[in-house]
């Protein structure tokens, strides 16, 4: 199942890198959590693949800091408050607030979220997507590994670690997929209620607005697609 580096199309001098077709993607991503050797990280098809696995050796984002001061960094956060004392100025006040939605405003039929990290167009636009081995035992650290954010409204590295962190230890989360600018997690333990999945929807707005401007619209609207979703998936243009 598994190519070396040279073998699958593209170059990464750190990480075993594993070619699959969109269609199996997530049953081979599933196969190697299994094997224990490293953490599966889906990477996308080849051109985004290869711009993570660059960007990690030589970030764009200038004045990066090294894999350990991200770590050392997301030690000292606590997610969600620090991303919110962040963002506070920057984002409209009233998704601080914990008002409840107007009556009515709950969608019937929510949208069931997919992970972008195989499937919708790609398995036939890009039949193949690639999957680096990681060197971890904690998925919460590939975001420190790989130097991946700080761009646009993207948070910085740090936060990505400290968010992963809360969402397993509250959701069951855990990172499926990094793409040139897209982050999938897999959740086993989604919001059971309104009041709790509402609560979620506005920090994950704050964590990624591009969440709710350029996707659900609504906070209701993404909020019943929490309750209803394995996958979570954040973009930012």
């Amino acid at each position: 199942m598994a190519a070396p580096s040279n073998a699958s199309g593209l170059v990464s001098p750190r990480f075993e890198i594993v070619k699959a077709d969109a269609s199996e993607a997530l049953r081979v991503w599933k196969d190697l959590a299994s094997a224990g050797r490293g953490y599966p990280l889906l990477l996308g098809p080849k051109d985004g693949a290869q711009r993570v696995l660059e960007d990690a050796e030589s970030p764009w984002v200038p004045d990066m800091p090294t894999t350990e001061q991200i770590l050392e960094t997301a030690k000292h956060l606590t997610y969600p408050a620090s991303l919110m004392d962040e963002r506070r100025g920057a984002i409209d006040e009233e998704v601080f607030s914990e008002a409840p939605l107007p009556d009515g405003s709950w969608p019937t039929e929510p949208y069931i979220m997919r992970t972008w990290a195989y499937g919708y167009s790609w398995a036939q636009e890009e039949p193949e997507v690639f999957i680096a081995i990681l060197p971890l035992k904690d998925g919460a650290e590939a975001p420190a590994l790989l130097r991946w954010g700080g761009w646009n409204d993207c948070p910085v590295p740090a936060q990505h670690v400290a968010a992963l962190r809360s969402w397993f230890d509250r959701f069951g989360a855990i990172l499926l997929s990094l793409g040139s600018d897209t982050l999938d997690v897999f959740v086993s333990r989604p919001p059971t209620d309104r009041v709790a999945a509402l609560a979620l929807a506005r920090e994950l707005y704050i964590y990624c607005p591009d969440l709710v401007d350029q996707g659900f619209q609504s906070l209701g609207e993404l909020a019943a697609s929490l309750m209803e979703s394995q996958f979570w998936n954040f973009w930012w243009d």
